[in-house]
C-alpha cells in the first residue's frame, strides 16, 4: 500500500513539472518584443516608457526661433454715400498715412457761357451789338450777321422787344422796358445761344469752385484736370441736384487713385445766379 501512495507520488510531481515548464514556455513565446519606430524630423527613435529613457527632441522647422504664423487679411470697407473704399490696416497699432486730399469744394454753380451780350445801340435794321468775352475781359463789337472767326462765333440774328417791366404795379400803367436778343451760333460747339443783354447766358453744365491749399480759387468742369505736386485730380460729374461733385485723385508717384464725393458746407440755390448782366458804364439800349 505504501509503495503505491508513493509512485502516485513521485508520478503527480514528473506532471506538475513537465506542466509548469510547458506554462512558462508558452507565456515567453507569447511576450510581445520590444517595439522601435522611426519617426522623420525626430532624432531618435520612440522606445517604450520605461524608466530612464530619453526622448529626443524634434528638429527645428524654421529655424531655432521658428514660430507659428498667422495671416490675418485685412478689411475692406465700401462706404455707400462716398462711393469710396476704406482699408483698414493689418496691425491695429499702425497707421497708414493718407495724403492730404488738397481741394476742398466751395459751390455748385452755373457755368457761363464764353459770351454775354451787355449791351447794343441802333435802329432796326442798323444795331451795333457789344458782346462781353468772358475768356479775356474784353468787349467784342459786331452787327447781325457778321462772323467772328477767330472767336469761333456768328451773330445769327438779333431783334429789339418791349417787356412789360417787372415794376408795373397792379392797376397802374404800364411801363416798358426794351430787351435786346442775339442768337449766337458757337461753331467750335454747333449750337446756338440767346443772349439777353439784361441777364446771364449759362451752359447746361455746371461747373463746381474749389479752394486750394495755396487759398486760391479755382473753377472746374467735368473732365477737367488739375494738378498739385503731388497728384492730379480729375473732375467727374458735377451734380446741382445733390449739390455735390466726384473728384478722382491719382498720386503722381505711385499711381495710387482715391475717389471722393466732395460737397461745400452750404446750399447751393440757383435763384442766386439770376443776376442782370448790364453795366453802369453802358448806355442805354437803343441809343448812341
Amino acid at each position: 500500500m505504501l509503495a503505491v501512495v508513493g509512485a502516485f507520488l513521485v508520478v503527480s510531481a514528473v506532471f506538475w513539472a513537465l506542466l509548469s515548464n510547458e506554462i512558462g514556455h508558452t507565456s515567453s513565446a507569447r511576450a510581445s518584443p520590444k517595439l522601435s519606430f522611426e519617426f522623420p524630423g525626430f532624432a531618435g527613435a520612440i522606445k517604450d516608457s520605461s524608466p530612464g529613457i530619453d526622448w529626443g527632441k524634434p528638429y527645428p522647422q524654421g529655424g531655432p526661433n521658428w514660430i507659428f504664423d498667422i495671416f490675418t487679411p485685412p478689411v475692406i470697407y465700401y462706404d455707400e454715400k462716398t462711393k469710396t473704399f476704406t482699408v483698414t490696416p493689418p496691425f491695429p497699432n499702425e497707421e497708414s498715412e493718407e495724403e492730404p486730399f488738397e481741394l476742398e469744394l466751395i459751390e455748385i454753380v452755373p457755368q457761363p457761357y464764353r459770351f454775354q451780350l451787355v449791351s447794343y445801340a441802333g435802329s432796326r435794321g442798323n444795331y451795333l451789338l457789344t458782346l462781353e468775352n468772358r475768356e479775356t475781359g474784353k468787349d467784342v463789337f459786331c452787327a447781325p450777321g457778321e462772323t467772328l472767326s477767330e472767336l469761333g462765333i456768328r451773330i445769327s440774328s438779333f431783334r429789339e422787344m418791349r417787356m412789360v417791366a417787372e415794376t408795373t404795379q397792379a392797376g397802374a400803367t404800364e411801363a416798358f422796358d426794351l430787351v435786346g436778343e442775339a442768337t449766337i451760333e458757337d461753331l467750335l460747339s454747333g449750337k446756338n445761344y440767346i443772349l439777353k443783354h439784361d441777364e446771364v447766358t449759362y451752359l447746361e453744365n455746371l461747373i463746381a469752385r474749389f479752394r486750394t491749399p495755396s487759398g486760391s480759387t479755382i473753377a472746374l468742369a467735368t473732365s477737367e484736370i488739375w494738378e498739385s505736386a503731388s497728384a492730379n485730380y480729375k473732375i467727374g460729374k458735377v451734380d446741382g441736384v445733390s449739390n455735390s461733385t466726384t473728384v478722382e485723385k491719382t498720386s503722381t508717384d505711385v499711381g495710387d487713385k482715391v475717389v471722393k464725393v466732395l460737397q461745400p458746407s452750404g446750399s447751393f440755390n440757383v435763384q442766386d445766379f439770376s443776376n442782370l448782366n448790364s453795366r453802369l458804364s453802358d448806355p442805354s439800349p437803343g441809343s448812341f
